[in-house]
């Protein structure tokens, strides 16, 4: 039974948002290499970037274009919205109410 294995472990100390070149964590990052190197020889099959063989520093790329292709879709999603939902308000104000069901066809001719 393994104890203690991480569910995701980053292939690199995260001190780059600290700034890694800093005095302040050079004693430290130097500890967390060490552990990392133990890591990566007993969890190797874990590592997230060891597979494709990329540094972090392009895994770090990777992994904030995911963001922001995730915010753009979700963008896009809210515009869209927002757009089916004045499109179909400007045809109930401009429409006569016929208790049909409007096609997006005479959504967009009233709505123009």
């Amino acid at each position: 039974m393994q104890k203690n294995v991480p569910f995701f472990y980053l292939p690199f100390p995260p001190w780059f948002l600290l700034g890694a070149n800093s005095e302040a964590t050079k004693g430290i990052e130097e500890t967390v290499t060490q552990k990392r190197e133990r890591l990566m020889e007993k969890y190797t099959w874990q590592m997230a970037a060891a597979t494709v063989n990329i540094t972090a520093y392009y895994f770090n790329i990777l992994v904030f274009v995911a963001m922001l292709m995730n915010i753009v879709v979700v963008v896009a999603v809210v515009v869209l919205v927002v757009v089916v939902v004045v499109l179909v308000e400007q045809y109930v104000q401009n429409s006569v109410y016929d208790n049909s069901v409007p096609t997006f066809k005479d959504i967009l001719i009233t709505s123009m």
